[in-house]
């Protein structure tokens, strides 16, 4: 810094206003460039996530239900035969009624029904269905008879 004639200092070159300015406009290409990368960021989500809700393949509920004979016991009650009930598909069902049907020997058929209330895509559950009659000694076959979509 050199004096003016009143002894009062002038500011340096490298030092004044103009080194202000500049380090603003600095500062404010930063900031655009953040603001414009940001955003190409989040657009990029957006379109990601709308492309996929309108061609995302979601497949149709299959209930799939597997008697676990190799668990099955006997109580005064009946017997109890263990279910592994799951929705290999994409989409949930709601109220899904799930049927075993015994065949033993030559009267009426037996039947035992699970409902589940709510089963998402890929969800397993396990149940259980009671028979009068042994099911080791019968035919047993399970599936599902109706389901509501959500």
């Amino acid at each position: 810094m050199s004096g003016d004639r009143h002894g009062r200092h002038r500011e340096d070159a490298t030092s004044g206003p103009e080194t202000t300015h500049t380090s603003d406009r600095q500062t404010m290409v930063a900031e655009w460039t953040t603001l414009a990368i940001s955003t190409a960021i989040l657009l990029a989500f957006v379109g990601a996530i709308t492309w996929l809700s309108f061609n995302g393949e979601e497949r149709p509920p299959v209930i799939v239900v597997d008697p676990e004979m190799e668990q099955l016991r006997e109580e005064e009650t009946g017997y109890y035969v263990p279910v592994t009930i799951r929705n290999d598909g994409d989409r949930t069902v709601e109220d899904a009624i799930v049927q075993g049907q015994l065949v033993a020997g030559e009267g009426e058929p037996e039947t035992a029904e699970i409902t589940i209330t709510f089963l998402a895509g890929g969800e397993t559950v396990e149940g259980v269905m009671v028979f009068r009659s042994d099911p080791a000694q019968g035919e047993l076959t399970t599936g599902v008879t109706s389901y509501k979509k959500p």
